[in-house]
């Protein structure tokens, strides 16, 4: 299970949707892993190289991307970028360029070049096993995928 905080999801929403050119983004999803759970606490956006169907991540702009994992005992959970329209299925160059080939890598993909709402029914959420990267939807996605409250205010006024 992936467990993102709501801050960060919408947090790195906002810097898709800040983009004024009208390109595939990509960002990762570095965290804690926790037995069965992982959970995000940092997005990293490399320099990559943004096109308007497609994206690329040089292994030196990887490299730096990567350097803060070790210092912070953190690791890569997943990637996260957009689509130019609705389609959020991977492609064979999406599958080809994810940031792990290793089974258990998870990849999701946002339409719209990331400026909708980022909901459960609008991503696509990919999972790579031994055959290659399977989608999941439904109940395999709300068993994959949980956005955390950021903030809980129990006050009283």
């Amino acid at each position: 299970m992936l467990l993102v905080p709501e801050a960060l999801w919408q947090r790195l929403l906002e810097m898709f949707r800040a983009t004024d050119r009208s390109v595939e983004q990509i960002a990762y999803l570095d965290g804690l892993e926790s037995g069965a759970s992982s959970v995000v606490t940092t997005i990293t956006v490399p320099n990559g190289v943004l096109r308007e169907q497609s994206y690329r991540v040089s292994p030196d702009a990887m490299s730096e991307a990567g350097k803060h994992l070790r210092e912070h005992s953190l690791v890569r959970l997943a990637q996260v970028h957009t689509h130019p329209g609705s389609w959020v299925g991977h492609s064979p160059e999406d599958d080809r360029r994810a940031y792990s080939q290793e089974r258990g890598a998870v990849s999701i993909v946002l339409p719209d070049y990331g400026r909708g709402e980022g909901t459960l029914a609008e991503i696509g959420f990919h999972v790579r096993d031994a055959g290659g990267w399977t989608r999941l939807s439904g109940d395999e996605l709300s068993a994959g995928l949980s956005f955390l409250p950021s903030i809980l205010d129990f006050r009283r006024r």
